[in-house]
């Protein structure tokens, strides 16, 4: 039967589609290297390479090799890695992905915490909105997501990690900051600047709108951003409005670049999102540790 080693070595041959290069960067003699290649090709009587005067190309048979070899070298990766752990968090990595706003006003000082704690293991953090977290966790691109919008996949585990608030926020000397109250009339006579379609942000803010007998169509959404920081520099500019995270505007609300407006106040949850299917690791776990002290 073919080895893993074999495996191996096939596949550092094929990405370089040189024997001598290959064996250099397996750290193996050119010999033990063609030898190997050699016994698969006897072994199951096919072609691997067409040899072409001093190169090598992967023949139809090699190429679809390859993609065996890619995913079952990987299952192996994850099976060591498995067993590495039981060893302690000497070495390793965390995949985290969040959305936008826990990922910048939440999670840095408990990643330079964890780092501190636990310097051999890498961590590696993604950013996008809620929709785009849900769908690495179900992947299994990443080892936790971080949201604060709804959730739609049940199967996934979910775990709340902290409080948040959205404020309906204008520039500076808006019409609308010297009312007491606003009502959503008086809103919906100016224009809106959102986050994109997917933030969790929008969603919140929509979900919320609904709930008091609202809806986002009865506001002009003049134009839509993917970052928190980018609504507030045109908000601050203009005389729209928008519903962003109170971690997100605390800072331009204490300069006085924009002010909140009393309308439709809402709390949510910062969720912590794994995927009961894949394997939990040591530093899955002591990261999760490190959120619940």
């Amino acid at each position: 039967m073919i080895t893993f080693e074999q495996m191996r070595i096939f596949l550092a041959v094929a990405e370089r589609e040189h024997l001598t290069e290959a064996a250099k960067a397996l750290l193996l003699t050119p010999s033990a290297v063609s030898s190997a290649i050699h016994m698969i090709e006897e072994h199951y009587q096919v072609r691997l390479f067409n040899r072409i005067g001093r190169r090598i190309q992967l023949s139809d048979a090699g190429s679809v090799f390859v993609e065996d070899c890619r995913h079952t070298l990987a299952q192996v990766k994850v099976a060591e890695t498995t067993l590495r752990e039981f060893s302690g968090l000497k070495r390793g990595a965390l995949g985290l992905y969040a959305s936008q706003t826990i990922a910048n006003y939440f999670l840095p000082p408990v990643i330079a915490k964890f780092r501190n704690l636990y310097p051999a293991i890498t961590v590696k953090m993604s950013i996008g909105n809620t929709e785009q977290v849900e769908n690495a966790v179900l992947s299994g691109l990443t080892d936790i997501g971080f949201a604060e919008g709804t959730i739609k996949n049940e199967s996934l585990h979910r775990q709340k990690v902290a409080d948040d608030e959205l404020f309906i926020v204008a520039a500076k000397n808006h019409l609308l900051t010297e009312k007491t109250f606003v009502t959503f009339k008086e809103i919906s006579a100016f224009p809106w600047i959102l986050r994109e379609k997917g933030s969790g942000t929008r969603a919140i803010f929509e979900q919320a709108l609904a709930n008091h007998g609202y809806e986002l169509a009865d506001l002009e959404v003049m134009e839509t951003f993917p970052s928190n920081e980018a609504v507030l520099s045109a908000v601050a500019a203009s005389n729209a409005l928008t519903a962003i995270s109170k971690r997100a505007v605390s800072a331009l609300l204490a300069a006085g670049l924009v002010e909140r407006l009393n309308f439709l106040s809402v709390r949510r949850d910062f969720l912590l999102l794994l995927n009961p299917q894949r394997f939990k690791t040591k530093a899955v776990g002591a990261f999760i540790d490190l959120l619940d002290g």
